[in-house]
């Protein structure tokens, strides 16, 4: 299984995010069970409209900005920034907040523990440079990035190239993390599995 560079996945550090969503999909699915689901229930499952794929980020999340970024949010974000370009990954997961919603190329996960924000670090398989940041509505700051090399990683073919993610940042911590659409590099979207 491989999948391109960014600011997502790399494919070993994938395989542990996958097997973490797996167990905890599974445990989802059973605690649904035996919930309910009359017919009410079902009707509501039926007549929902499917999302556009599952790796993209919810429709809550904006895309566009809508005004100048507020400068203490981008403070936060280049600090960041800042930490996982120099591959501390311990420092550059404590921007994030316990509970903190995350998704890159992959389903959405909340990421709660210390382990568990720096695992996320982890499969960020680029470092990157704020290269421009406005106002998203919602406490979301639409960041594009410049992707780069950085300690411990490798960047690959994403390197030089833009990408763009939707940052929440509440209290000073990053709240979300939501890859986007856009810039010079698209990645891929979940996993590939090349010939």
């Amino acid at each position: 299984m491989t999948i391109g560079p960014s600011l997502i996945i790399g494919s070993r550090a994938r395989s542990a995010w996958v097997a973490a969503a797996t167990v905890a999909a599974a445990a989802l699915t059973l605690a649904a069970c035996g919930s309910g689901g009359g017919p009410a229930a079902t009707t509501a499952a039926t007549t929902a409209a499917p999302p556009a794929s599952p790796y993209a980020a919810p429709p809550s999340v904006p895309r566009q900005g809508i005004g100048p970024a507020d400068a203490a949010d981008r403070t936060v974000i280049d600090r960041w920034l800042a930490a996982l370009r120099t591959g501390d990954e311990v420092a550059a997961a404590r921007f994030f907040a316990p509970g903190a919603r995350v998704q890159n190329a992959s389903r959405i996960f909340t990421v709660r523990s210390l382990p568990e924000r720096v695992q996320f670090q982890r499969v960020l398989s680029c470092g990157a440079i704020d290269r421009d940041a406005v106002a998203g509505g919602d406490d979301f700051t639409i960041v594009t990035f410049l992707l780069v090399e950085r300690p411990g990683a490798d960047c690959g073919s994403g390197a030089g190239h833009e990408a763009k993610a939707a940052i929440q940042v509440r209290g000073g911590r990053i709240t979300g993390w939501f890859r986007l659409p856009g810039g010079s590099y698209q990645g891929s979207e979940g996993p590939q599995v090349q010939a």
